[in-house]
This record gives C-alpha cells, sequence and structure tokens, in this order.
C-alpha cells in the first residue's frame, strides 16, 4: 500500500509560474533514511499520464520515495489530466524545465523521510534528455 501526496510550488518572481508534484511513498517507508526517485515526463507527457503512476507505484514499493512533476509549461492546468494551460505551454524552454527539475529535486531531498543522498533521476523521452542535463549541473550525490 503506498500514500500520494500532492503539492504546488511556484517561483516567487512569477507567482503564475506552477510545478505541480506528486510524492509517493510506501507505507513501510521508513522514518529517514529512503532513496527518492524524481520522475520527468516527456513532451506533450505529464505525471498522471500513461505509465507514469504505475511506475512512481512501482518506486514507491521497492521502497523509494517517488516524486513525480509537471513541468511548468507541460500546459497542465487544474485538472492533472488534460492538457489546457496553453499560454504555459508555450512559453516553455529548456531553461525553464531545468529550473523546475532543480527546484522539485530540492524539495525532494528536503522531505523528512528521504536520504538526499541516495537519489536517481528518470527520465522518459525529453525528459531524458533533461535528467541528463540537470545531473550534469548538479550531479546526485550518492546513486542508488
Amino acid at each position: 500500500m503506498t500514500t500520494i501526496e500532492r503539492r504546488t510550488l511556484s517561483y516567487p518572481h512569477e507567482p503564475a509560474r506552477r510545478v505541480q508534484v506528486r510524492i509517493e511513498r510506501s507505507e513501510q517507508t521508513a522514518p529517514s533514511g529512503a532513496p527518492v526517485a524524481v520522475l520527468l515526463h516527456g513532451f506533450k507527457g505529464f505525471m498522471d499520464w500513461g505509465f507514469f503512476p504505475y511506475l512512481s507505484t512501482r518506486f514507491a514499493e521497492a521502497g523509494f520515495v517517488a516524486v513525480s512533476m509537471n513541468a511548468s509549461g507541460s500546459g497542465i492546468g487544474e485538472d492533472p489530466l488534460v492538457m489546457d494551460d496553453e499560454d504555459a505551454f508555450f512559453r516553455d524552454t529548456y531553461s525553464r524545465q531545468l529550473e523546475d527539475i532543480a527546484l522539485v529535486r530540492e524539495l525532494a531531498r528536503g522531505l523528512a523521510d528521504v536520504d538526499g543522498e541516495r537519489e536517481v533521476l528518470f527520465g522518459h523521452s525529453r525528459g531524458g534528455g533533461m535528467a541528463v542535463l540537470n545531473a550534469a549541473e548538479d550531479p546526485p550525490q550518492g546513486l542508488v
């Protein structure tokens, strides 16, 4: 059994820019010391699309705290299954996605039950490329 928590992150200098986050963990997750897996979607993808919910659950059941995200330019608005924020989608850039990933990794590393020195980045399609670029800027402290 897993538990899911959703959060919305924003930027103080750009409050309308939102990054949606889904945190999933097993009920057996230790109070501290779990590795974290940050899951990144591809172009025109989002954290509740396709296999991502299943992947998040599998990571959580394997003892990770799974942190999925919708990049601020993903086009996902209030409904987590509908791409209806065209303005955000049109403003999306690689640089903005890297900022979003850095913001989410900072959140993930600071979760109470996470060992911030044991993390993995998992990206699908363009998310895989973004994971590589982000890891080059901020290498994971200790790969799982």
